[in-house]
């Protein structure tokens, strides 16, 4: 019996530690601005010019493995990383600025 108590006593206080982990003021999405200079360079790069060169390199690397292997999977491989690649700070920015 004391060893079951023992362990709802350890349960219940990693419960609580865990609560108050999570509402800790640290803990909440958004709230730091370490990497927002990183971040707002790097989702320039890709949704400007260079985003787009690189899609269309990947777009033509895909073309190249396609004919050389004889497959079209290269090619749609290469374009869904393209097409991932332009898109992916859009989608970034929905997911950590989506509401309830």
């Amino acid at each position: 019996m004391k060893l079951l108590k023992r362990k709802l006593d350890i349960i219940g206080l990693s419960v609580l530690a865990t609560i108050l982990t999570m509402m800790s003021a640290a803990t909440f999405a958004g709230t730091d601005t370490t990497f927002t200079s990183v971040y707002t360079t790097l989702s320039s790069w890709l949704e400007g010019s260079l985003g787009k060169v690189l899609a269309v390199a990947m777009i033509g690397v895909g073309l190249g493995i396609g004919i050389a292997k004889q497959s079209v999977m290269a090619v749609v491989l290469f374009f869904g990383v393209s097409l991932v690649l332009v898109n992916i700070t859009a989608v970034i920015g929905l997911l950590f600025t989506a509401t309830i």
